[in-house]
């Protein structure tokens, strides 16, 4: 857009030398707080308006670097996972305007690898735990493991159906699986996904985000030598994974184009993508009125 932005406000200067880092970061779905996992393992909660630090709400043990931190859909937990492999569900509870937490409603520690994705159900009631080598689902409310199942991949995601809710969605580089919530260890479908590039073993999926109030995902990739930049996007109809299957799972065409110049997907609001060029420049499209188009808005210096 041509719009001028604002000029950048300095609300504080501290020195660093000393500061504990933060390893994970997670945005209250109401926008007004920000919640930061740090490597002494504390979980503290920052103020979007001026940047402070409001609290920290609880801690995992000394010197364990928190690596995971989501807020349910709903606002009410917060879960967070560190290093060792230990994972806590709290109950999120706001008094006027100062904030705690209630529990751990939950706390289990997976025991054969790093814990690489947790994902949480619409219904605040399960929790799946996803390592390179297994997926455990657990019920938040009795803390019992509901089903688990051992497999080896070197690169996956999980993400909740967008367009059934009781269904999950295990996509690697080259195939995706649909099973339900209540058993992971059972495919309800696989399908051979058709890619507009070439997936050999180096390439590592990086993301899926669920777009255009789930009529789409979109899946980066990137070359395992090089994690952090994307090597291509992938704009897929969710109506994909909807009965009856079709036999392959093919992208959007209309997207190869920009997908090449994709540095990184930043989200997506209703249907608005967004993400960082080659260039540095935050940009955005429309997904369902994409015609080959898109907006750069503002450049971040490297």
């Amino acid at each position: 857009s041509d719009t001028v932005p604002a000029a950048p406000v300095v609300v504080g200067i501290t020195n660093l030398e000393n500061e504990v880092e933060i390893t994970a970061m997670a945005c209250h779905p109401q926008g007004e707080i920000v919640a930061c996992g740090k490597d002494n393992g504390a979980v503290a909660l920052y103020s979007t308006h001026d940047g402070t630090e409001i609290r920290v709400l609880y801690s995992h043990a000394q010197g364990i670097a928190v690596n995971f931190l989501i807020f349910s859909p709903s606002a009410d937990l917060i879960i967070s996972a560190d290093a060792s492999s230990r994972c806590l569900v709290s109950r999120l509870v706001k008094s006027g305007s100062d904030w705690s937490t209630e529990g751990p409603v939950l706390d289990v520690r997976v025991q054969d690898y790093s814990i690489s994705q947790i994902l949480l159900d619409k219904a605040n009631k399960r929790l799946l735990l996803s390592t390179i080598g297994s997926d455990t689902i657990y019920n938040i409310e009795s803390g019992h493991r509901e089903s688990s199942t051992i497999q080896e991949r070197n690169s996956w995601k999980w993400i909740v159906h967008p367009r059934d809710l009781e269904k999950l969605i295990h996509l690697t580089s080259s195939t995706a699986h649909v099973h339900t919530w209540n058993d992971v260890s059972e495919t309800y479908f696989c399908a051979e996904m058709k890619m507009a590039m070439d997936t050999s073993e180096d390439m590592y999926l990086k993301d899926v985000v669920a777009c255009s109030d789930g009529r789409k995902l979109s899946i980066e990739f990137a070359k395992s030598t090089s994690q952090q930049s994307t090597s291509k996007v992938l704009i897929i109809p969710c109506s994909s994974f909807d009965e009856p299957f079709a036999n392959t799972i093919k992208p959007l065409a209309i997207f190869n184009k920009v997908s090449a110049e994709i540095e990184h997907v930043v989200g997506s609001i209703g249907r608005t993508l967004l993400f960082l060029d080659h260039r540095l420049w935050v940009c955005s499209l429309d997904l369902e009125k994409f015609k080959g188009e898109y907006f750069r808005h503002f450049f971040i210096p490297e």
